[in-house]
């Protein structure tokens, strides 16, 4: 077990699955690529963020992988129920998840795992397309981390670069 910490100063817990990982099949789900998705950004007026809160851990497993997530620590074994960090197939398995959640809204919606865009060119859209993504993600149980959401704005920070509709992309440490 490893405790990572995140950039907002919280601590992630992983576990160590390298041998794990060293006999487990790549999930070959396609990843987006960053550029495309900022290129896509930098067009329109009004752009809202969303970060979904526990990102992994809010994907329920099938009962045939839980076994393979036990660990041990001092005070016995443990298994996760839920998604998890340090695998090779998570990323894929929960960029699956959203992109099956949001299917159809791709003219308004992207995402990049648990970081959802969401982008008009005026400010009707701009409510209605806000409350579509939201009414979706609720009815799959889903939640977001409020205090990591822009809502609306001219210009926000995606996936570590500043996105201002019309302008080039400017990545911020």
């Amino acid at each position: 077990m490893v405790l990572i910490q995140k950039q907002d100063g919280a601590i992630r817990f992983c576990v160590d699955y390298w041998k794990l990982n060293a006999i487990t099949t790549p999930d070959t789900y396609p990843m987006p690529r960053m550029d495309s998705l900022l290129n896509i950004l930098g067009q329109p007026k009004f752009i809202s963020t969303l970060d979904l809160s526990k990102g992994f851990w809010q994907m329920a497993l099938d009962l045939d992988v839980i076994g393979k997530s036990a660990f041990a620590m001092p005070l016995g074994l443990y298994e996760f129920t839920v998604l998890f960090f340090g695998t090779r197939y998570s990323p894929a398995s929960f960029q699956r998840l959203i992109n099956n959640l949001l299917q159809g809204y791709e003219q308004f919606v992207l995402a990049y795992i648990d970081n959802i865009a969401i982008f008009s060119q005026d400010f009707e859209s701009r409510l209605i397309y806000l409350a579509t993504t939201l009414n979706k993600i609720k009815q799959a149980g889903l939640t977001v981390k409020a205090k990591k959401c822009d809502l609306a704005l001219p210009e926000v920070v995606y996936l570590g670069h500043r996105v201002d509709g019309g302008q080039d992309c400017l990545h911020v440490g």
